[in-house]
């Protein structure tokens, strides 16, 4: 039984019709990248991942006293974050 409130469904046709309209429409792109995107691509990826870790919750804490101005640092995750376990496999 079909949902009444579904929209019906698209031919092959009709949903390459809306492509093409879509593309022809379309006026954004993908910005230029920089050299300090570079930069930062660099920084991260020499991080090791504890340390990676660390700075985004730092981060993370950063934006919330910004947003809260009475929030106090954390100095641990969340309980709700449930943890970091190692990949199985």
């Amino acid at each position: 039984m079909k949902d009444a409130a579904a929209p019906p469904e698209s031919t092959e046709a009709e949903v390459l019709d809306r492509g093409r309209l879509r593309r022809a429409r379309w006026t954004g792109g993908v910005a230029p990248r920089t050299a300090m995107d570079e930069v930062s691509a660099d920084l991260w990826r020499s991080v090791s991942p504890d340390d990676r870790l660390g700075y985004v919750f730092d981060m993370w804490d950063e934006q919330m006293s910004l947003k809260d101005p009475s929030h106090e640092a954390s100095a641990r995750l969340q309980r709700s974050v449930g943890g970091v376990r190692p990949r199985k496999g």
